[in-house]
């Protein structure tokens, strides 16, 4: 669903941008031996970040009911798709996970006092006018665990240590984020999980987070050829940037640089006009020409390993 489509269906407004999202989240959907493929990884977390935003903008129903077809429809899926369900259903697998959970009960209003949330809900409204007649006939909501509880123990001593009040160990997507991610089907509910797990990582390291493929791999579930397509476009977007470290053959695997990864804020999205920067292929002559002597201890490396023949990149055949 474009930009445009979702604030008017949400009367959108700049006060509600702001959402933290649990940086747990990342492993639990990992580890969950339910989730079917990476694409569903990424649905799961794209579905849990609408839902929490849903709830705490009171926007479940604003103009109109946001029921499960509405939500698929928003994340870029046709409300028939019936392979979604086993995640979102009640009692499926982000319910078991403990993020979220099925309730006819939804917030119509919200108040802040002295920083802290009070939800005005759909319940409390009918007991307080009990002869309103209104049309929340068998709809149904999700309630946001993690919003409001962070742990099992929180849950059951009914602690409020969840992302609505306690930013500790969270990153923050700003809704314009996901806005612009569904607006594009090149980006969508992939690169915006893409994009959230590089968010989180550049809210510990701000000038940037030296990770390598295979580790974004291992840490996100997303396939070689398919992590290398949704760079490329979140790079194409400016909603990345990326210092790409040279290959360099024979040079001993403790020395590889990971590549550096920047998230760019959403006021700076948009094509590019110029082309990504790929990454260079060169010897090892030629990396120590351009960066100087890669030092005594990887001679010692490679004096204990078979001769290595160095070679002018002229002579590669790529």
């Amino acid at each position: 669903m474009k930009a445009t489509e979702i604030i008017k269906l949400f009367d959108y407004t700049n006060k509600e941008t702001t959402l933290y999202m649990p940086n747990e989240i990342f492993d639990d959907l990992l580890s969950s031996e339910n989730l079917e493929d990476s694409s569903h990884i990424a649905f799961a977390y794209s579905y849990v970040y609408l839902c929490t935003w849903l709830y705490r903008y009171c926007k479940y129903y604003y103009y109109e009911k946001m029921t499960q077809d509405k939500i698929k429809q928003i994340l870029g899926y046709a409300k028939t798709n019936k392979t979604l369900d086993y995640m979102i259903k009640k009692d499926g697998v982000l319910e078991t996970l403990g993020y979220l959970e099925t309730t006819t009960d939804f917030p119509i209003l919200l108040s802040i006092d002295d920083g802290f949330l009070d939800f005005y809900t759909n319940e409390q409204n009918k007991a307080d006018c009990p002869i309103r007649l209104d049309n929340y006939k068998n709809f149904k909501v999700k309630l946001p665990i993690k919003a409001f509880h962070r742990t099992q123990e929180s849950v059951e001593e009914r602690v409020l240590d969840g992302t609505y009040y306690d930013v500790y160990k969270t990153h923050l997507i700003p809704f314009e984020v996901f806005m612009y991610c569904m607006s594009y089907a090149e980006i969508n509910t992939v690169g915006f999980y893409l994009y959230a797990f590089l968010k989180h990582k550049n809210d510990l390291f701000t000038n940037g987070v030296d990770i390598s493929l295979q580790r974004i791999m291992e840490e996100t579930g997303i396939k070689a050829t398919t992590l290398d397509t949704y760079l490329t476009k979140l790079k194409e977007h400016n909603m990345i940037d990326c210092i790409v470290q040279p290959y360099v053959l024979n040079l001993p695997q403790h020395l590889w640089q990971a590549n550096t990864y920047k998230t760019e804020p959403y006021v700076l999205f948009g094509k590019k006009s110029v082309s990504i920067t790929k990454r260079k292929v060169m010897s090892l002559w030629t990396y120590e020409k351009e960066y100087g002597k890669i030092g005594k201890q990887s001679f010692d490396f490679l004096s204990e390993s078979p001769p290595v023949i160095d070679i002018d990149d002229n002579m590669l055949p790529f």
